[in-house]
């Protein structure tokens, strides 16, 4: 069972509490963890459509912040690191130097277009994209102004499709309400320690690279 599918359970079993789950969600999601924007898509324009409709600005808001801001975490994650993303080994399903080279001739032939096109685009396309414009080194002004318009056009689509559809996604909602509490406590706590693991190894290879030797030159 993915995160997602967890958080999705979660989104369902607590509507009133939707818009900050997603938000926060896609926030994870911006940091390459295996959260699906779709998804989450799908669940706020149902929320909104069938469930908790006073809450539809907030929760068409959430997805829209959460997305842009997500986006922003790549960017920078991307800029910062540079090519030694490239070694992190649960990155390379998604981000290779193909695809990096791919995204800079795409946006040099298309422009805001690779923004747009490229968010409607899942299996980690779009963190592929956001990830190599830090890289490449985008101006940050460029990113903001280009992306949020991708952002803004592809969630408000994306929300008024799912909002459309929402009312014959019942089923789902009542299967995902069903879900015990016993498997959220299970997924904070993993959540937990893959954050404490991910700190310390990250920790223990900074402190191999500051780490010298001395080699004797005959």
């Amino acid at each position: 069972m993915g995160l997602d599918f967890l958080l999705i359970g979660l989104i369902y079993k607590y509507p009133h509490w939707g818009f900050l789950i997603i938000f926060f969600s896609l926030i994870l999601a911006g940091c390459n963890l295996p959260i699906s924007e779709d998804l989450m898509i799908l669940a706020s324009g149902f929320l909104a459509s069938a469930v908790v409709p006073e809450h539809s600005f907030y929760l068409w808001l959430a997805l829209f912040l959460g997305a842009y801001l997500g986006d922003w975490i790549s960017y920078w994650t991307g800029r910062l690191m540079g090519p030694r993303i490239l070694r992190i080994k649960w990155l390379k399903r998604f981000i290779n130097q193909e695809r990096i080279n791919k995204m800079h001739n795409f946006y040099e032939r298309y422009g805001l277009f690779t923004f747009l096109i490229g968010r409607f685009i899942p299996f980690g396309f779009r963190n592929c994209l956001f990830l190599s414009s830090g890289m490449g080194r985008m101006s940050f002004k460029k990113f903001l102004w280009v992306d949020g318009i991708a952002s803004l056009l592809s969630t408000a689509f994306g929300f008024y499709i799912a909002y459309t559809f929402g009312e014959h996604w019942q089923g789902l909602f009542d299967y995902f309400k069903s879900f015990d509490m016993t498997v959220w406590v299970i997924v904070g706590v993993s959540l937990l320690l893959l954050i404490i693991i991910s700190i310390l190894l990250w920790y223990r290879k900074k402190k191999r690279t500051k780490t010298t030797f001395y080699e004797d030159p005959t």
